[in-house]
């Protein structure tokens, strides 16, 4: 980005950068529900924070799409993608959802916003690596070792109130930015800082400038989208998203493998993904947990909603989809194409303390035969468990 610098540093004016704080405690396929809001602005190299804004800032339930998005889009995923604030990064391309951000920045406010960026406390942990402690103005103290579990766990027990919450999200991040612009910083842990981040897709940036987005593009960690195939290497990607509006991802983790089983030029490669979601707390352990952690409903009867999304390998087709393991209950919603690729969703209804998992199963429209798979995930709080294996299949077919 070198020849790019003095542009996006605001040599030549004022530039307005949003950044989306993502709660990853309430999953979405970008990362977390985008409840904390950041106006950065720069102005020739000097950062600062113009304004905040939460989720609630926001009205929710729109009538008609916040922005002009593909239609595609809704042949997978459902219409509040682009209806409710808090669910745009439920779409794993940040071009797209930076369309629906600057759409919902202009309702209540007048600045243009020249790029956006993604980013959540797991990377913020990563900052404080940098910056050391930092101080809250309510005079908590953060470092790199307690701000995850304080901002994504401790927040609902000390503050019941969803406002004081985005307060305090958005307080953390402004107090790591304000550190990072008034005190002495380790350059090199800085750096390795934010290549963290990226290379963990915790750190996305979009840019409204064509030339500079093109150049971002080549990079899709950074540029925050699936990316192409190759001709040597599949990808596939593989996403979740909270569908009980609660806070219980911190005590949620998830694995993914993928597998092609190939069998020479004439044949059709077939892809297998499964993808699973295990509770790590007990019944009796989330009967502790804060209400607005919780999903609605009976405490005695409580379960969390995740859908599970599937996005194949370019030119291939969606088969079906089957219960491997768990699952009391779990249905596939829709399937179809979008961002080049067929993709399927479905939903899981899980009991605290189990664990299931989905297999997803597409086959190739033409003679592909991949060498590798490159598998992406959604960035959760816990580290993602993933396999890929590509095998020869002649053997087992000719038997």
């Amino acid at each position: 980005l070198a020849p790019y610098i003095p542009d996006l540093l605001g040599q030549n004016g004022t530039r307005n950068y949003l950044m989306l704080f993502q709660n990853n405690a309430e999953v979405r396929a970008l990362g977390g529900n985008p409840a904390s809001l950041l106006l950065l602005q720069v102005d020739r190299g000097r950062l600062t924070i113009a304004t905040q804004a939460s989720s609630a800032d926001f009205k929710a339930g729109r009538a008609d799409p916040i922005a002009d998005i593909p239609a595609d889009v809704y042949s997978v995923f459902p219409p509040n993608i682009s209806r409710y604030e808090m669910d745009m990064t439920g779409y794993p391309d940040l071009p797209t959802v930076a369309q629906m951000a600057q759409g919902w920045w202009a309702q209540h406010h007048h600045e243009h916003i020249d790029g956006v960026l993604t980013f959540d406390p797991i990377g913020l942990s990563y900052l404080l690596k940098a910056t050391g402690p930092v101080t809250l103005p309510n005079g908590d103290r953060i470092t790199s070792d307690n701000v995850v579990k304080t901002v994504l766990s401790d927040v609902y027990a000390k503050y019941p109130v969803p406002a004081q919450q985005d307060a305090y999200f958005a307080a953390a991040a402004a107090s790591v930015f304000n550190a990072l612009t008034t005190k002495s910083i380790n350059f090199g842990q800085l750096v390795g800082a934010l290549q963290t981040s990226v290379s963990e897709r915790r750190l996305h940036f979009w840019r409204e400038n064509t030339d500079i987005q093109k150049f971002i593009a080549q990079d899709d960690t950074l540029a925050g989208t699936i990316g192409d195939d190759t001709a040597d290497t599949a990808r596939i990607g593989t996403y979740l998203w909270d569908t009980t509006g609660s806070k219980i991802d911190y005590h949620v983790t998830s694995a993914s493998a993928a597998t092609a089983q190939v069998c020479g030029s004439s044949r059709r490669t077939t892809y297998t993904v499964d993808v699973t979601v295990t509770s790590t707390i007990t019944p009796a352990q989330a009967q502790q947990l804060p209400e607005y952690v919780l999903p609605n409903g009976p405490k005695s009867q409580m379960r969390f909603g995740t859908d599970v999304y599937v996005f194949g390998p370019q030119h291939s087709t969606f088969q079906k989809m089957t219960v491997v393991k768990g699952a009391a209950a779990q249905s596939l919603q829709q399937q179809g194409s979008t961002l080049g690729r067929p993709a399927a969703r479905a939903n899981l209804q899980m009991a605290f303390g189990t664990s299931a998992t989905l297999r997803f199963t597409f086959v190739s429209t033409d003679a592909a035969e991949p060498k590798s798979l490159d598998l992406l995930t959604t960035p959760m709080v816990h580290p993602v468990q993933t396999t890929t294996k590509v095998e020869d299949a002649c053997q087992s077919v000719a038997q």
